[in-house]
């Protein structure tokens, strides 16, 4: 496929694809298994699987291009709340956190999810309209329009999940249901990726540019610190829902090894020597951060453990970046060692919870690594791709 492909023609046959799997999912019968888990795997209507990651990884690249956007010209605090928004809706939508409400706010009297929702969606509340303010106010019209149409679709999928809880729809609905309110959310994610990049851009305008990863490393430390605590916390006292809902504290890692990805993937295209190894960088990365949120050795996930997989995946990953020789120093590569050799202990025998503390320790090892040797070896991979967004 050509890198000038127009990125909505891909979107929408991958979305649309999940999207038919949700309806079909319903009609699948019990034999052949396979055919019913891979229906399973593709459907949007179910956590930790392909379909839901890649809403969330779509969310995130809004977040991230937002960031860009806010270091080039424009309404800054617009594009850092439009930032905050996306990287909230990835959140959510892949670590399942407005479903735990709630349970997590049941001590302090909000049992019910109407009003358990509110500590999460009063916060985001203030941040859309002080976004989309910001826009209006800035002469960016359009803008304005695509995010307050993408905020009354999200607002009605949380209308139709209140529906569908409330009312007993007969079964033959339950297809037609899934559809409308998945696509309804896709719709969002649409218009909200319209936002940050122009129609028409090729499918790399996608891809955030190397030096907006090591733009990101400040924020994404204190991110990190501050969020890991959190999730973890989140998702223990929450842990009888767990079944079938995205793991909480899965959400760190997976950002911060999704953005050393893109970044890779964005430096590939015209690095002749390097093209190689960033490109399969860029897809391992990809693929972690994807196992990450499945869980594939283990499948349903009832026990908030991680993927036996990753034991291995974050030293591979950092074993290739040390190939690519705008990344590979002697300091980047003690920093690796030093951090898979003292984590590794700690994710194999420290229990159920201390992995998750030293996981997001070693993605940022890998970002920080793999950002600031992309972002300072020479010309801008992604300069052509940024004059079109």
């Amino acid at each position: 496929m050509s890198p000038a492909s127009r990125w909505e023609g891909i979107f929408w046959a991958i979305t649309g694809t999940f999207l038919v799997c949700t309806a079909l999912f319903y009609f699948c019968p019990p034999e052949p298994r396979l055919l019913r888990k891979t229906v399973h795997f593709l459907s949007l209507e179910f956590e930790q699987n392909l379909a839901t990651w890649w809403e969330g990884l779509c969310f995130l690249i809004v977040a991230l291009l937002a960031f860009e956007r806010s270091g080039k010209s424009g309404p800054r605090w617009a594009w850092w709340g439009l930032a905050a928004l996306g990287a909230g809706l990835s959140l959510d939508e892949l670590s399942s956190i407005h479903e735990r409400s709630d349970l997590l706010f049941k001590p302090i009297g909000l049992d019910d999810q109407s009003l358990a929702v509110l500590p999460f969606a009063i916060p985001a509340g203030v941040i859309a309209v002080i976004t989309l303010a910001g826009f209006w106010r800035a002469g960016e019209r359009r803008r304005a329009r695509l995010l307050g149409i993408t905020l009354v679709l999200l607002g009605s999928v949380v209308f139709q999940e209140k529906i569908e809880h409330r009312l007993h729809l007969p079964p033959g609905f339950a297809p037609y249901r899934g559809v409308v309110e998945e696509g309804s959310e896709l719709v969002g994610v649409y218009l909200l990726l319209q936002i940050v990049v122009n129609p028409g851009a090729p499918i790399v305008s996608l891809l955030p540019e190397p030096r907006t990863a090591r733009r990101l490393l400040a924020p994404a430390a204190v991110i990190t610190v501050l969020a890991t605590p959190v999730l973890v916390y989140i998702g223990w006292v929450t842990r009888s829902m767990q079944r079938g809902r995205g793991i909480p504290m899965a959400w760190c890692p997976f950002a911060l090894v999704a953005i050393a990805g893109l970044a890779a993937l964005a430096a590939a295209p015209e690095s002749k020597r390097e093209r190689g190894v960033l490109t399969l960088l860029g897809v391992l990365a990809l693929f972690s951060c994807f196992d990450e949120i499945a869980v594939l050795d283990l499948g349903h996930n009832t026990h908030l453990a991680r993927s036996a997989l990753q034991l291995f995946m974050l030293p591979v990953l950092g074993g290739l970046a040390m190939l690519v020789p705008r990344i590979r120093s002697v300091p980047s590569g003690v920093l690796l060692v030093v951090l898979f050799a003292t984590g590794h202990p700690l994710l194999t025998s420290a229990g159920r919870l201390w992995p998750w503390f030293v996981a997001p320790i070693e993605a940022f090892g890998l970002l920080y690594v793999v950002a600031t040797g992309l972002a300072s070896g020479g010309a801008e991979p992604a300069s052509a791709v940024g004059a079109t967004r």
